[in-house]
């Protein structure tokens, strides 16, 4: 028996994203993987750095917005990045959102509750990584879907679908994260 595609299926998350201020910032786009940290410059003395406590909760109304512990991990994470030659001054943490769903696949395709509704979520954090990828995907089955071919055969994608069977594992088996 299939699932029926509801947000029990997928949960949220912040993915806090600072700006920082200071001489000395990075110039160019930097991935430090150690510090499981990146900066990105995005103006005169201004970059834009990731921050690691994140929440997560059933509902975007339920995560706790950006706090002084974000701050504080930022400036952290551009000490570890920049080998501690950067002093810089947190302008903001923005709270940014993704969505995950429970079985670490993302949910791509027309939803069970008809109506032409495609459905593109629960891309467990790496959505910009797979974003050319699912939009290829997308694109493909929404045209066949207004050629009036929407039942294929043989649904190559089945295991994205949003009414894919199978056990559903716990979400705190996928929420481990490695500091």
């Amino acid at each position: 028996m299939g699932h029926q595609w509801s947000p029990q299926l997928t949960e949220v998350r912040t993915i806090p994203l600072a700006r920082l201020y200071g001489a000395d910032l990075p110039h160019i786009p930097v991935i430090d993987a150690p510090a499981v940290a990146c900066a990105i410059p995005s103006g005169r003395d201004v970059v834009q750095v990731g921050c690691q406590p994140r929440s997560q909760a059933a509902h975007i109304d339920k995560l706790s917005p950006p706090n002084q512990e974000h701050k504080q991990d930022v400036l952290r994470r551009l000490q570890e990045i920049t080998g501690g030659r950067s002093e810089a001054q947190v302008l903001d943490v923005l709270a940014g959102y993704d969505s995950y769903s429970r079985d670490g696949l993302p949910i791509l395709g027309f939803s069970p509750n008809g109506g032409g509704c495609y459905l593109a979520t629960g891309l467990n954090g790496i959505g910009f990584k797979l974003a050319p990828a699912l939009a290829d995907i997308a694109s493909g089955e929404i045209c066949r879907f207004l050629q009036r071919k929407r039942k294929a055969q043989h649904n190559i994608w089945s295991e994205l679908s949003p009414e894919r069977e199978g056990p559903l594992p716990a979400l705190s088996r996928l929420t481990q994260v490695d500091r």
